[in-house]
C-alpha cells in the first residue's frame, strides 16, 4: 500500500476482532476496496464478487486465494449455489464474508448509493449471523490515472453490529433498508471529513491539486 501513497483512517475497528464469524457490508466504489480491507484486517475475510472478477489479473487471484466466491447474475443456479456455499460456511463457523449488496461499483462518490440487492440478507437472516456494516470513503482515488496526489485519504468506519436477535422478525427488505440507511448516513458523514482531510494534504504541501 505504500506505493499507492494511502493515508488509512480507520474508525472502530475493534467491533471486528475476528473472534466470531460474521457477514460484512459495505459500499462499493472500486475494485481496490476488497484490497483495502484486506490491508486492514489482522483476520483472513473472504469476499463475494461478480463474476467478472475472476478475470482480473490481480484481484480476481485474491479472491480465490481466499476461498472468494464469484457470483453471475445472469445464471441464478449459479447464484443460488454460491447463497448456499456461504450460507454453509457461515452455518459452520468457517470464515467472515464480505459482500457488496450495491451488486455493482458506485462510480459517484457524491451520489448515494445504488439500491441494495435485498436477496442479499438471506444469507445472515437464514444463518442467524451478526451484520456488521462499514462505510468507506475515497478508495477510488488511488486507482484512477488522472489523479496525482502526493497522498490519498482513505476512510473506512465499522459500524454498530446488527446482531440476529435484532433482525430475527424482518423480512430481507426490511433488513437491507435498516442496513442502507445506516450506512448512507455515516457515508455522507465521511464525504464531510474528507474534505477536511483533502484540504490538509494540499495545504501542507502548498499546492493544488492536480486532476
Amino acid at each position: 500500500m505504500k506505493a499507492l501513497h494511502i493515508d488509512f483512517y480507520v474508525e472502530n475497528k475493534e467491533r471486528f476482532t475476528g473472534k466470531e464469524v460474521v457477514f460484512m457490508t459495505s459500499n462499493h466504489y472500486s475494485t481496490f476496496d476488497p484490497l483495502m480491507l484486506i490491508a486492514i484486517s489482522e483476520t483472513p475475510v473472504a469476499f463475494v464478487g461478480k463474476h467478472e472478477v475472476r478475470n482480473y489479473p490481480l484481484i480476481g487471484r485474491i479472491f480465490r486465494i481466499l476461498n472468494g466466491q464469484f457470483i453471475d447474475r445472469d445464471n441464478l443456479k449459479q447464484e443460488l449455489r454460491v447463497v448456499r456455499n456461504v450460507q454453509k460456511s457461515l452455518a459452520n463457523k468457517e470464515e467472515t464474508w464480505v459482500i457488496y449488496p450495491e451488486g455493482t461499483r458506485n462510480k459517484s462518490d457524491i451520489a448515494p448509493m445504488r439500491e441494495f440487492k435485498a436477496g442479499t440478507f438471506k444469507i445472515p437472516l437464514e444463518t442467524k449471523t451478526t451484520i456488521i456494516p462499514l462505510a468507506t470513503f475515497g478508495s477510488a482515488r488511488p486507482m484512477k490515472g488522472r489523479m496525482h496526489w502526493r497522498r490519498y485519504p482513505v476512510q473506512i468506519r465499522f459500524l454498530e453490529p446488527i446482531t440476529a436477535e435484532q433482525f430475527k422478525d424482518l423480512k430481507t427488505f426490511d433488513i437491507a433498508k435498516k442496513v442502507y440507511d445506516v450506512m448512507q448516513s455515516n457515508i455522507n458523514e465521511l464525504r464531510q471529513r474528507d474534505a477536511e482531510y483533502v484540504k490538509e494534504i494540499f495545504a501542507k504541501k502548498g499546492k493544488k491539486k492536480v486532476e
